[in-house]
């Protein structure tokens, strides 16, 4: 399993895809788990220490919520802070040690989710390093952690979502996904443009979201200029993973100056 690192500076998540310059490295980046209420899971996070010398590492959880625009960024909030955290439900069997220079340690963790839960659920267990330093220039305390992000979805939960509010924005069709349901949305878009007789006039990729329960984003298709005047089909796909999309039709018109306008929208 590829190896990556967490740093949390000033509250916000960084994730790193190498692991060249890390001291501390977690087995695993993120823990996806699916239970039943009332059920308890549990698991392990292995901590390998890079560092030329034993280090002290203290465990604990706190709450991570998706920031708008919902494009993937993280912030970390206190723990038991947000409506759908899960970190008040783990518990770490180990939540200090000394990890041996060059060696690694397991640390075992217990989930226990409450009957009444339903939906997704969110957290982070950190793994922090000693009480930090001061930078010179803001007297800001940086302490070094790696984190392993959790995500908990009951079986009873609920996916649900759908695109709506489409607008013309001069050149560009607009429009917004939403979050229905009681857990994180993520969703890949796509989209292509038909002519009246189907022939496919430009096809491109839309931002992957990652919307919490309730939220909505914006999203924009340009209509290049490669797409002629006359009647068009605009086609419009997220896909929201387990082998289900998210579609939305959206029949238009494109005059020779450029200017377009709705004229009927399908799901």
């Amino acid at each position: 399993m590829k190896k990556c690192i967490f740093f949390l500076s000033i509250g916000l998540f960084l994730f790193f895809s190498s692991t060249a310059f890390a001291q501390l490295v977690l087995d695993k980046r993120e823990i996806k788990i699916e239970a039943r209420p009332g059920e308890t899971v549990t698991g392990s996070v292995t901590v390998t220490n890079r560092y030329k010398q034993d280090v002290t590492l203290k465990a604990y959880c706190e709450d991570f919520v998706y920031e708008p625009p919902y494009r993937g960024f993280k912030t970390v909030r206190p723990l038991g802070s947000t409506p759908r955290t899960c970190g008040p439900w783990i518990t770490l069997t180990t939540p200090m040690f000394i990890v041996p220079s060059k060696g690694k340690q397991e640390v075992m963790y217990s989930v226990k989710v409450p009957q009444d839960a339903k939906g997704g659920y969110y957290g982070v267990i950190f793994f922090e390093k000693g009480e930090g330093a001061l930078t010179a220039e803001k007297g800001v305390g940086i302490k070094e952690k790696a984190g392993c992000a959790l995500f908990l979805e009951t079986t009873n939960k609920e996916k649900k979502a759908k695109i709506d509010k489409i607008a013309v924005n001069k050149d560009s069709m607009e429009g917004y996904i939403s979050n229905l349901g009681d857990c994180v949305f993520v969703a890949q878009g796509s989209f292509y443009i038909m002519d009246s007789k189907g022939i496919v006039a430009d096809r491109g990729e839309l931002q992957k979201y990652y919307l919490p329960a309730g939220a909505e984003a914006l999203f924009s298709v340009k209509v290049s200029e490669k797409v002629p005047s006359g009647k068009h089909t605009l086609m419009i796909n997220f896909d929201a993973g387990e082998g289900k999309a998210l579609i939305k039709e959206v029949d238009f018109s494109k005059d020779k100056s450029g200017a377009l306008k709705i004229l009927a929208e399908r799901d």
